[in-house]
């Protein structure tokens, strides 16, 4: 029997993690499974320690201020370790707290795949001396981070993002099209609200939105909006009834049926708008920085890379508009305007709405590995680095 660790840190990683979970059990039916995560997570693991994912410790400050808790959490994962024999750890990104993990694994002689690449691409490269150090192999999402990590003398393959695969068919299946080819009226737009999905990126960006939104209906009379919101944070959301009123419909969950039928996102950078490239879902992505001298130090020292969202690092180009801003104040008016300026002049060019849309279902089909599907690609990574039978 084999039995395997688990970690994920935020509500992305938490999904990510449950399907290669559901993929191991799927091909190794004996495996045990033992994990800290989120709520995907606890429904497959055989052993579920904690829910790290649900708590939003994300960005600079908050990690620091609930540092004992990830102490306390590293200590029972460290007495799990001495007290059991684990086939293999298997972190899933969320640096953090998942190098950590994978010294401890090292510690122990615990062989570490570590899945979803953290972005050290992107932002302090020096990262990637403790991922050679305590990493066995690095399951890439992105075919460019292998090449990234092979230049540092790091182990990694490329699995494929488990999504891509089927947000691209659920977009095939539906057939639809952007206003200039389907017969929709242009007149009634379909719009997308994504927030993002962490506490603090939503309690940021929802005032942005709100405004952002009832500039474009005033713009488009006729337009359907909807706001996808998390399940488990209704409180942060404007309540259904104010929804209502401005035309707004609020959709609870990923729901990707209801997404791939959106002739435009307006959606916070992060896993949100690579899952709108892999549905082919033209978008503007925006990203809020509180407060502003944290974004200006990100973008003078930190971020190394010149796009923020995952559509336009695959493409190389801005590709897709982007908006990123250090936030001053609630209104944001001049952000509120970018965003939607770049929105309007979209809805009012059809053509290029369906020219971005196929360009974004083009890179979507660079995710998939040849010959396998992305959880069966990583599965195998995972199996290799502890079984030689």
């Amino acid at each position: 029997m084999s039995r395997l660790f688990i970690s994920a840190g935020d509500p992305s990683g938490d999904l990510l993690a449950s399907l290669l979970a559901r993929q191991i059990k799927k091909q190794r039916p004996g495996a045990e499974i033992w994990a800290i995560g989120g709520p995907e997570l606890a429904r497959i693991a055989d052993y579920f320690l904690e829910d790290l994912a649900s708590r939003g410790l994300m960005g600079v400050f908050e990690p620091v201020r609930r540092l004992p808790e990830l102490i306390r959490l590293r200590s029972t994962i460290a007495r799990v370790f001495g007290q059991h024999h684990f086939d293999a750890v298997i972190p899933v990104d969320y640096y953090g707290f998942n190098i950590r993990l994978a010294q401890l694994a090292k510690a122990k002689r615990i062989p570490v795949a570590y899945y979803v690449s953290p972005q050290v691409w992107a932002s302090r490269a020096g990262r990637v001396k403790q991922l050679r150090r305590y990493v066995d192999q690095i399951l890439c999402l992105f075919p460019f981070e292998v090449d990234f990590y092979h230049r540092h003398g790091v182990n990694a393959v490329f699995a494929g993002h488990p999504l891509a695969q089927e947000l691209f068919e659920i977009r095939r299946k539906q057939h639809v099209a952007p206003a200039a080819s389907d017969g929709h009226d242009p007149a009634a737009p379909m719009i997308g609200l994504l927030p993002g999905s962490r506490p603090d990126e939503i309690k940021r960006h929802m005032p942005v939105l709100t405004q952002v939104w009832s500039q474009i209906r005033a713009e488009f009379p006729k337009a359907h909006g909807a706001l996808f919101q998390r399940h488990d944070l209704a409180d942060l959301y404007p309540s259904a009834a104010s929804l209502k009123a401005a035309g707004i419909e609020a959709i609870r969950g990923p729901a990707f049926d209801e997404r791939a039928r959106l002739t435009l996102a307006i959606s916070a950078s992060g896993l949100a708008c690579l899952e709108n490239m892999m549905l082919g879902v033209p978008m503007v992505i925006f990203y809020g920085v509180k407060p502003a001298w944290l974004y200006a130090l990100a973008r003078g020292f930190l971020v190394k890379t010149r796009h923020i969202g995952m559509p336009n690092i695959l493409a190389g180009e801005e590709l897709v508009q982007e908006i990123a801003w250090g936030m001053t104040s609630e209104k944001n008016s001049k952000a509120t305007q970018y965003l939607v300026h770049h929105s309007i002049e979209l809805l009012r060019n059809p053509a290029h709405l369906e020219k971005l849309q196929k360009s974004l279902c083009s890179l979507a089909e660079t995710l998939i590995p040849n010959g396998k599907t992305p959880l069966e690609a990583a599965t195998e990574a995972v199996f290799e680095i502890f079984d030689h039978d």
